[in-house]
């Protein structure tokens, strides 16, 4: 089962549409517990992170051979796993800000999910 956060709530993703299955997903991960509406299509629902509030995000540095071999590192022998902030997390065409890079290495050292834009951010977060 695919399940997608949207404005309102979440669901089970069903080809192009989306089954409505409530509005708290954390609940329904904790629970089990969910109740179905009538399908809508996906187009025309706001996604939204895919777990919002996540309490912990973890990564795992397996995307970061080619940056690795820019700089001439040794790629290493097991998955190197690396937290990241739960309010890093953003829903399908929500703006990521991504402060200027101090310098090229840095540069790989932020990502972005797939779909969405990324954009610099000046000033104070507000």
């Amino acid at each position: 089962m695919r399940l997608v956060s949207f404005e309102g709530g979440y669901g089970r993703l069903d080809g192009d549409r989306v089954v409505p299955m409530g509005r708290d997903l954390p609940g329904y991960l904790a629970t089990g517990e969910s109740s179905e509406g009538e399908p809508v299509p996906l187009t025309s629902l706001r996604l939204r992170a895919p777990v919002p509030r996540p309490g912990k995000v973890v990564g795992v540095s397996t995307n970061y051979r080619d940056v690795l071999e820019h700089f001439g590192q040794p790629a290493p022998a097991e998955p190197i796993l690396f937290g990241k902030w739960a309010n890093s997390v953003v829903g399908l065409g929500v703006p990521s800000l991504i402060p200027p890079p101090v310098n090229d290495r840095e540069r790989g050292s932020r990502g972005t999910g797939a779909g969405h834009r990324a954009r610099s951010r000046r000033g104070p977060a507000g």
